[in-house]
């Protein structure tokens, strides 16, 4: 004669699938977020890691990329005119590397925030960057004329916004570079 189930154990075993059931929804979620937005989370995790600024530091730019006639981009903030999220876009302004080398420093401004925020890289690409809030070394900063931000080249849709500018995170340094 087989033995009868008690009340007990199907409870069990539907606590049991539900458990599996729950586990393996989690899997997949979290699989789905790292898909869609591991860019940003490895990208919050540098930050982490490395970003040696608290608000108020000099930040101050690779020396390697600080030659005779370059130009170092900035970027600023747009929006898209009927709301949404805010990205960044190559601003009407650069730091001279020329200046820079005048007044014998790679200091490029100090430092104010950082953002995971998109960048457009052309009229169809944005890829999210580590940026760094500035504000700038006015003695180093001239009008780009050729700029991607002039107002025909803001995407179609967007705003320009208020605020400070910003600068590639992996292209800074916390320390006066001494010709390295």
């Amino acid at each position: 004669m087989p033995l009868k189930e008690t009340a007990a154990e199907p409870k069990a075993k539907k606590t049991k699938k539900l458990w599996i059931i729950s586990t393996v929804a989690l899997i997949v979620i979290v699989i789905v977020i790292f898909l869609t937005q591991g860019r940003r989370i490895k990208l919050y995790y540098v930050n982490i890691k490395k970003n040696p600024f608290k608000k108020g530091d000099k930040v101050y730019y690779t020396n390697r990329l600080i030659k005779k006639g370059y130009t170092i981009d900035i970027y600023q903030t747009i929006e898209p005119e009927n709301g949404g999220s805010q990205c960044l876009v190559e601003a009407k302004w650069v730091l001279s590397a020329d200046s820079l080398n005048k007044y014998k420093t790679s200091q490029i401004g100090t430092y104010l925030d950082y953002k995971v925020i998109n960048i457009w890289m052309d009229d169809k690409t944005q890829i999210p960057m580590l940026m760094y809030a500035i504000k700038v070394n006015k003695k180093a900063l001239y009008k780009d004329l050729n700029s991607y931000s002039t107002p025909s080249n803001i995407p179609v849709g967007y705003k320009e916004v208020s605020g400070p500018f910003y600068v590639v995170a992996g292209f800074t340094r916390d320390k006066e570079n001494n010709g390295d």
